[in-house]
């Protein structure tokens, strides 16, 4: 994908592919597979062959990388993606639906399951663990609770209800999860004491 953004958010000089430099700092900066910067690629360069207006938008790289990103499942909120861009994710998320509409791509809505495994990982919890706070999560969506709030939140909210119903993890604490799902900790707080099917984990 190129031109590439630096940390001023201004396009560098470069043709319509993204060299192996540009695809590293990428990999590094969001953690996402060698798949997922292909499709992304593929994504860029179709859009190139467009006659769309916003092919000169400094955020297209990383919007078409967003496109990529949701269709295969990958959790990453769009804030992540609008920091590395320097755009607000507001504009992020403009450019990528123009992108979509135009090639007729879909952005599959992200899901909060998705940052429970993820979470997970980073503080190396329990399958048994993992497993609950996806059970909470499914007891949500079925009240549509989801609906409207940052998934990330919402999955850091699940698996700090278990992470306390179990009482073995002093360390998975409203704080930690806050900064690990990438949330404010209020919204992890609120969340646990709003969320309706939590009532059954808290004390």
């Amino acid at each position: 994908m190129s031109p590439d953004t630096n940390d001023h958010g201004e396009g560098s000089e470069g043709g319509g592919e993204t060299n192996p430099t540009q695809k590293r700092r990428l990999q590094q900066r969001l953690d996402v597979s060698e798949e997922v910067l292909a499709d992304a690629v593929e994504l860029y360069q179709t859009f190139r062959d467009s006659d769309a207006e916003v092919v000169h938008d400094r955020a297209l790289p990383i919007a078409v990388l967003y496109i990529a990103i949701r269709q295969n499942g990958v959790p990453r909120q769009i804030d992540e993606l609008a920091e590395v861009a320097n755009v607000s994710p507001r504009r992020l998320y403009r450019t990528a639906r123009a992108v979509g509409d135009t090639l007729h791509q879909g952005i599959p809505p992200s899901e909060p399951e998705l940052y429970v495994g993820r979470l997970a990982d980073q503080f190396d919890v329990a399958s048994e663990t993992e497993t609950a706070a996806l059970r909470v999560l499914a007891t949500a969506k079925t009240d549509g609770y989801h609906v409207g709030r940052k998934p990330a939140g919402v999955a850091a909210a699940a698996l700090y209800a278990v992470a306390v119903a179990e009482d073995e993890r002093p360390d998975i604490t409203q704080r930690a999860l806050s900064e690990a799902a990438g949330v404010h900790i209020k919204t992890v707080r609120e969340n646990y004491k709003e969320l309706p099917s939590m009532s059954e984990h808290k004390a």
